[in-house]
């Protein structure tokens, strides 16, 4: 018999977010390294598991970079339907409340898609979109102020993202060094990862669902 009540929602995880050495601001999605990997309880970011997701952070934004392998058919995309995509749904609070069950100002959503773009929906693309039921939206992210990369590999896909502090409302690494995090991969073909949370749950519309992001100190 399964559980009633999943493992991962069990506990609400503070997952540590390294910074990058960086000289100056964000010109292109930087890799990331293998100690930025993201390891959840979910499995997603460990060795052999079909998604490898990482983060790093600096005082100019947060980085985000997702590969998802093993697919047998092609990456397929709508932007008029990000959730029948395949790609990668990012969820983020840059001023979380303890047990708050409404989003708000603070709080924002991502769509990256692999495909799904253009004329022909063959294009990469970001889209922002909105929490649902919210208290009051995250403003709307100034044009340019999100970085996206992404391209097409044989069994999948490869893509990240710099979310810039001005495309962040509220990013301000010296007042808080925690952030509300989520981070879904879409696969038509085999279902969902998360970073947290459970498919059952509420997690589309309610922060206390999500995780967090630890932002760790630079070395001396």
């Amino acid at each position: 018999m399964a559980p009633l009540i999943p493992k991962t929602s069990l506990v609400r995880m503070a997952y540590p977010c390294h910074p990058l050495a960086l000289k100056s601001g964000f010109k292109v999605v930087p890799e990331l390294d293998s100690h930025h990997r993201l390891i959840t309880l979910s499995g997603m970011g460990l060795p052999g598991h079909p998604v490898d997701a990482r983060v790093g952070w600096s005082e100019r934004g947060l980085v985000v970079t997702v590969t998802l392998s093993g697919k047998t058919h092609p990456a397929r995309g709508d932007t008029a339907s990000p959730w029948l995509s395949d790609g990668v749904t990012v969820w983020l609070a840059t001023r979380p409340v303890a047990g708050s069950r409404r989003a708000n100002t603070f709080c924002h959503v991502f769509h990256l898609l692999p495909t799904g773009g253009g004329e022909e929906r063959l294009d990469p693309v970001m889209l922002q979109g909105k929490v649902p039921k919210a208290l009051e939206d995250a403003p709307r992210s100034p044009t340019g102020s999100v970085l996206f990369r992404s391209r097409l590999t044989r069994d999948g896909f490869d893509l990240g993202a710099v979310f810039t502090s001005s495309a962040l409302h509220g990013f301000d690494p010296a007042e808080t060094n925690r952030l509300g995090f989520l981070l879904r991969v879409h696969d038509l073909e085999r279902g969902a990862w998360m970073s947290g949370a459970d498919e059952e749950l509420p997690y589309a519309e309610d922060p206390q669902w999500w995780d967090f992001l630890e932002l760790q100190k630079r070395k001396v």
